[in-house]
């Protein structure tokens, strides 16, 4: 199954995202764990949309199927340039957290709990994938 959705790039979006990949997810017969490990993916990601890369949209394009991977999830934006997999800060998690820096710790999470992560960017687009 192949949906896509475009949201307003706005906090108050966040939680009409999670529905569509709740419901998306339901509708695949997604099991619940990789519903959760997808929303909280979601929440990073759409989150750092938001707040960092002025964009007017966030679009997502969410692929299942009953194959590996179960799901894939690409997050199209119109904001300024930036690919979280070469330019986010490194996460150190062997840092005590007094001395670690600011960022990272987001990306960290989503690549430890994806299969894969991918960015590109198009035109004037941000198109970041991930697969589980």
């Amino acid at each position: 199954m192949i949906v896509e959705k475009e949201f307003k790039s706005e906090t108050e979006s966040l939680n009409e995202i999670q529905d569509f990949i709740c419901e998306t997810a339901e509708k695949s017969d997604i099991p619940a764990n990789i519903v959760a490990k997808l929303n909280i993916c979601t929440d990073e990601i759409v989150s750092n949309i938001i707040k960092y890369s002025s964009a007017e949209y966030v679009s997502l394009k969410m692929v299942t199927s009953g194959e590996s991977p179960v799901c894939t999830i690409t997050y199209i934006d119109d904001g300024k340039p930036f690919d979280p997999v070469k330019d986010a800060a490194e996460f150190d998690a062997s840092v005590p957290l007094e001395e670690r820096g600011e960022g990272g710790m987001g990306i960290f999470i989503v690549k430890k709990m994806m299969k894969s992560v991918s960015y590109r960017r198009e035109g004037n687009r941000n198109i970041f994938t991930i697969s589980i």
